[in-house]
């Protein structure tokens, strides 16, 4: 008989299990930022359901303010907002508790909608990203570390300055969680929808 070889056992790496809230992030954050510019506009670009994760994803494209020099009009900044809540109840059939419809991700022609119930704001959890520079250099890394960062790897900024009391004090540095002024403006647009109860 052939002796077996014993192959080496690979750790797995575990990754860190989401728990982080909208009611934690809205909390946490003023404690880093106390007034809060708003941003001009958001509009939702589009918003679906993965049925089989019990998640929702929404999509949306924030306006932030005018950039001016030497009084002229340089342009208006766009960015790409995105919000994934997760545990999130959608049934197939339409009841007094499931009234929000929302469509299938890649819904073919005639797919009916799932129906879902308002998102609790102190109990679904939330992964967000935003392509603004404020959510990269200030709240990307706090949001990663605790697995509430949306899609790819986010690349920690690598300080190109001096520290104070030379150059710009750190944004972060004790890695508080939060959100930029986009996402916040998208939270409490699905707010006023009665998405997010």
């Amino acid at each position: 008989m052939a002796s077996r070889i014993s192959q080496p056992k690979v750790a797995k790496k575990k990754q860190r299990k989401n728990t982080v809230t909208t009611m934690r992030l809205v909390t946490s954050s003023k404690k880093l930022r106390k007034n809060w510019n708003t941003a001009r506009q958001v509009k939702i670009l589009d918003s679906f359901a993965y049925p089989r994760n019990k998640q929702i994803a929404i999509k949306a494209l924030s306006t932030g303010n005018p950039v001016m020099r030497k009084g002229k009009k340089l342009g208006t900044p766009r960015y790409l907002t995105s919000i994934t809540y997760s545990a999130v109840d959608l049934v197939d059939a339409r009841d007094r508790k499931h009234a929000i419809p929302i469509m299938p991700k890649n819904a073919k022609r005639g797919t009916k909608p799932l129906y879902m119930k308002s998102i609790l704001k102190r109990q679904n959890p939330i992964e967000c990203r935003c392509t603004c520079p404020d959510f990269y250099f200030v709240w990307g890394w706090a949001l990663k570390r605790r697995g509430a960062l949306l899609g790819s790897h986010m690349v920690p900024y690598v300080r190109k300055t001096p520290l104070p009391p030379v150059g710009y004090p750190r944004r972060n540095p004790r890695h508080i969680l939060g959100y930029c002024k986009h996402i916040k403006a998208l939270i409490e647009s699905l707010n006023a929808r009665g998405i997010i109860k």
